[in-house]
């Protein structure tokens, strides 16, 4: 479906196709059930929906009966975290877990508007163009300062900055579409 919103999403990862048996974290799969199995985990399969969308579902139904760590360097389950998910991002002595707490402490905003952030930044990890002169720091102010008034289209911008906006909304809600998480 994200394909078909923005053809060029994800154009630059690689085509494991191309890539030889050794390099494809895909041969591993065999071993990985059986470990999976081994700790009374159940393997999820999906076809035609990404992983990080499974991997969404299943966190969020499953945050309703018990805490849930997401361990991943992926930024985009940020956008996940609330009282009882997080994200671990596993360093070995240098992991960080990814709480509201820290979230806001490093991003200045409210993990639920994380998506939001991202579609106004870009992703450049899925080749997603963010909007023209709003680059990270300026989009977290953008978050900080409006994303919960509902004004960021608003009336409370520099010239520059609405502008830019405004010529772009197209661009944030399709960005949107394509960085919010199914769930």
């Amino acid at each position: 479906e994200r394909h078909e919103i923005l053809p060029e999403y994800k154009a630059n990862r690689p085509d494991w196709n191309e890539k030889e048996e050794s390099e494809i974290p895909f041969s591993e799969e065999e071993n990985i059930v059986k470990c999976l199995r081994y700790l009374g985990i159940e393997p999820v399969y999906s076809v035609g929906m990404e992983a990080d969308d499974v991997i969404a579902t299943v966190a969020k139904r499953y945050s309703s009966e018990r805490d849930v760590i997401i361990s991943s360097f992926d930024s985009d389950f940020f956008q996940l975290i609330d009282d009882h998910v997080s994200v671990l991002r596993y360093r070995g002595k240098a992991s960080v877990l990814w709480d509201k707490a820290y979230f806001r402490e490093k991003y200045g905003f409210s993990p639920e508007h994380y998506a939001l952030w991202k579609s106004v930044v870009g992703d450049k990890s899925d080749n997603i163009p963010g909007i023209p002169g709003i680059g990270e720091k300026r989009g977290s102010v953008l978050m900080r300062e409006y994303a919960g008034t509902g004004a960021l289209k608003g009336e409370c911008l520099t010239e520059r900055l609405r502008k830019s906006l405004c010529d772009n909304m197209e661009t944030v809600e399709r960005n949107l579409k394509l960085i919010r998480l199914s769930e």
